[in-house]
């Protein structure tokens, strides 16, 4: 009881810090109602940047499906059920598209073989070539194999829309078996890994254009089909190599900074090849690479440091911006001369591609 008069005193300071305006009241009801709406509105938006995503991935990997060892077919048409939606967002997927624990059509990007066979937003797969098609990952997994198994022959489906039972005839398209994946990161970044591109939504956010995206997603798939990672994955072995044959003569341990030099062999070298290759890649999938070149000089104003002829893991902007203008002219010649869109390669120089696996793409 000693301490009250300080609690009071306490109390009366903190009282005349406070708010002076009279804010109105929310009620809870009012809140969670708001609350919904926003998980749709995230919903909508990140189905948004996803179509566009798809549609572009899937326009690059089909055009140049011819240059890639590996090869895939591909539906072009996104599904979920309950049980695959995040918790957090079940009830906006089931209130958008219908999301229940059947397969629903939740995305059909825009030119693939979905959007011309017709298939619907909505639409809940019951069978496919007369296989019934449960929920669940089970029923996922199924529809997967199936697609996988018919290696791009015609698929019969059964979709329930509405009340009514509609038949779907759908023929994929073989694609480069590099599925493209949307990260949720704020920073602008791409990259791949052998066996498929990851691209960020802060990337997606500024590369304003889609020709600047086709280009990002040729640059990624050309690591991948130029066999970069493998190259990067042995030039790191061979640097733990010397590193350890270094440690056994000097007595001091070097290794993981030779894994470091080895990693860091020829990078600017993959980069400037990848934006090289990659240029064919969006110019054979129709999109309008002098776009693409000023995405570098964009990024520089983003990131004025990377403006600097000496570069670092990657070229400097300004280079890759002159590099990207040469392949384009070079891609505008042969169009004139009606030769094939093939970059040109040393003749001794042999590419080992790291086999991705047969099974199905999106």
């Amino acid at each position: 009881m000693k301490h009250l008069p300080l609690f009071v005193l306490l109390a009366l300071a903190l009282a005349a810090c406070a708010p002076q305006s009279r804010v109105p009241e929310i009620s809870r009801k009012a809140a969670e109602e708001e609350a919904r709406k926003q998980r749709e509105i995230v919903v909508l938006e990140r189905m948004k940047v996803q179509d566009r995503l798809r549609r572009v991935d899937f326009a690059v990997r089909a055009a140049n499906v011819d240059l890639c060892k590996e090869k895939a077919p591909a539906v072009g048409f996104l599904t979920m059920d309950r049980d695959s939606a995040p918790p957090e967002y079940r009830d906006a997927y089931a209130s958008l598209y219908g999301v229940t624990r059947q397969m629903t059509v939740i995305s059909v990007f825009g030119g693939g073989p979905a959007a011309r066979a017709e298939l619907a937003v909505g639409d809940r797969i019951v069978s496919v070539n007369g296989k019934i098609i449960g929920g669940g990952s089970s029923g996922r997994s199924r529809v997967a194999k199936l697609i996988a198994e018919g290696k791009g022959r015609p698929l019969s489906l059964m979709v329930r829309r509405g009340v009514a039972l509609v038949p779907v005839e759908l023929t994929p398209a073989m694609v480069c078996n590099y599925p493209t994946f949307l990260r949720n990161d704020d920073s602008v970044n791409a990259f791949a890994d052998g066996s498929r591109i990851i691209v960020t939504s802060g990337l997606m956010r500024f590369a304003e254009a889609d020709d600047e995206l086709a280009f990002v997603i040729g640059h990624e798939l050309a690591h991948n089909t130029m066999g970069h990672i493998e190259a990067k994955t042995g030039n790191m072995i061979l640097g733990g190599i010397v590193g350890a044959i270094l440690t056994g003569l000097s007595g001091v341990n070097v290794i993981d900074p030779m894994m470091q030099v080895g990693v860091l062999a020829f990078s600017q070298e993959f980069e400037a090849e990848a934006d090289y290759v990659g240029v064919y890649y969006a110019a054979k999938a129709g999109y309008d690479t002098k776009k693409a070149a000023y995405f570098w000089r964009r990024m520089a104003a983003a990131h004025p440091r990377a403006i600097g002829l000496q570069g670092t893991t990657h070229p400097s902007s300004a280079k890759r911006f002159l590099a990207v203008e040469a392949a384009t002219r070079e891609v505008a010649g042969k169009r004139a001369r009606g030769e094939p869109l093939v970059p040109y390669m040393k003749s001794s120089r042999k590419r080992a591609s790291k086999p991705a696996g047969s099974g199905p793409t999106q």
